[in-house]
């Protein structure tokens, strides 16, 4: 009988790929410097630490974001700072960001903060930073252009509601367990939903002025850093250019624990209505960070367990399009596009149960799962992303083989621990659940978040 070849973890590497960068000071702001083959362009990445800044400026913070560069200066038009990106770069991106720095002191672990940059070819690199420290330093102006950007942005997030309403689902259960999960969630979930969708057209003016003011933040008070992808022998041309960039800016250190959204005591049942026949459920429980020992552990488990008991079980019997359990800071259950609900839950709640059972799963299934983490650490990077998990978290060469070691050792009897550990039947029966979906599904007794 003719057997197809098939990969083992005798083929996978021992050791993680190490990407060689140096950091430097340029007029006082950390800077990252990544030797890449990118063609002769040159990829800036910066990020602005706004963890400390007014706590009412934080609701606008995705709003600056998604403004950024996108409205006219008390310089430029709109059309006018439009075009000279055209000419001169391949855009300007920004996104905000809240996540765990791993190379900061304890109690100093979390971020909130907008990431920006561009690119450029060489013979571009001086108009970039020219446009982008216009951006950074002229005050925005344009109401008009402003609402619309704002409503382009609520309409997406509207969208994404009813196609990936799992991720809200997500976000919401776990909103209960930790302040950076609050945060998250208050800042890009079902509750700022309902902030944008409040957005009337005579608040817009109000709006503009809290995004300036974040803008002045960045510009006076905020601590920035830097990383550059580009081919070495272009590294002076783009330093000189940094330098000219930052002399508007105040080099600063990290200022201590990030001001982040408080934890306070809400029902572990939330149903958010929508006009759906499906529903997206989530029950999430505490996780690890990534430094921790179980963290590797842990995402075997999540998928040995997606793989052989919950796609299965939700997917196969139940109907829904999909279902799993993701690994991190926090563990979330999930289902999507699920007809069900009673079923689904009760899935969730059996695995300490299905876990323990050693004929549930056998030790194929847990290289397997070994198998497909390593292939995701494997994944190729493109030249203008290298070494930027170091520049936005601390995540280490050594930390990511710490991980990968970890997910060779994982056993068995590991898997188990964790069970015990981390999924116990009081730690379930407690655990927040948020399910987003078909209002005539709601449980009696829930508490219900609507969104109208």
């Amino acid at each position: 009988r003719e057997v197809l070849p098939k990969m083992t973890l005798n083929d996978m590497e021992r050791e993680s790929k190490k990407v060689p960068f140096y950091n430097s000071d340029v007029k006082g702001f950390d800077t990252q410097w990544n030797a890449q083959a990118t063609n002769e362009l040159t990829f800036l990445h910066g990020f602005a630490d706004l963890s400390h800044m007014p706590a009412e400026l934080f609701k606008y913070l995705p709003l600056f974001s998604v403004s950024f560069g996108g409205l006219g200066t008390e310089k430029y038009t709109y059309s006018e700072l439009s075009q000279r990106k055209q000419n001169y770069t391949g855009g300007v991106s920004s996104k905000w960001t809240i996540h765990n720095h791993f190379g900061h002191a304890e109690g100093e672990l979390e971020e909130i903060g907008i990431q920006f940059g561009s690119s450029a070819l060489e013979r571009n690199i001086q108009p970039m930073f020219e446009i982008l420290k216009d951006i950074c330093t002229l005050e925005p102006q344009g109401v008009d252009q402003l609402k619309s950007l704002v409503q382009n942005f609520t309409r997406g997030m509207e969208d994404r509601l009813m196609s990936s309403g799992h991720s809200f689902a997500m976000s919401y259960a776990a909103r209960n367990l930790s302040e950076l999960n609050r945060t998250s969630e208050e800042l890009s979930g079902v509750s700022y939903l309902k902030f944008l969708q409040s957005i009337k057209d005579e608040d817009y003016p109000t709006i503009l002025g809290k995004i300036i003011e974040i803008s002045n933040y960045m510009k006076e008070s905020a601590p920035l850093r830097f990383a550059v992808n580009v081919d070495e022998k272009l590294f002076p041309k783009v330093q000189e250019g940094l330098a000219d960039f930052t002399t508007d800016f105040s080099a600063r250190s990290s200022q201590g624990k990030a001001n982040l959204v408080q934890t306070a005591k809400e029902s572990n049942k939330i149903f958010i209505p929508l006009q759906s026949g499906v529903n997206y459920c989530s029950l999430a429980l505490p996780g690890v960070r990534k430094d921790h020992k179980d963290y590797a552990k842990l995402q075997v488990l999540s998928l040995l367990l997606s793989y052989n008991y919950l796609h299965p079980v939700i997917r196969e019997k139940g109907g829904a399009y999909g279902a799993g359990l993701r690994s991190g800071s926090t563990l979330k259950f999930y289902s999507f596009r699920d007809p069900g609900l009673d079923g689904t839950l009760e899935a969730f709640y059996g695995t300490p149960k299905w876990l323990r059972d050693a004929n549930n799963y056998s030790d194929a299934d847990i290289e397997e799962a070994k198998l497909s983490l390593l292939g995701s650490l494997d994944a190729p990077v493109v030249p203008s992303r290298r070494g930027i998990s170091f520049f936005t978290q601390g995540i280490t060469d050594e930390l990511r083989q710490q991980v990968r070691d970890s997910i060779f050792a994982t056993t068995r009897d590991d898997i188990v621990q964790m069970a015990d550990t981390y999924f116990d039947n009081n730690r379930m029966v407690d655990a927040p659940v948020a399910v987003i979906g078909n209002s005539e599904q709601i449980p009696e007794g829930w508490e219900v978040n609507s969104l109208e």
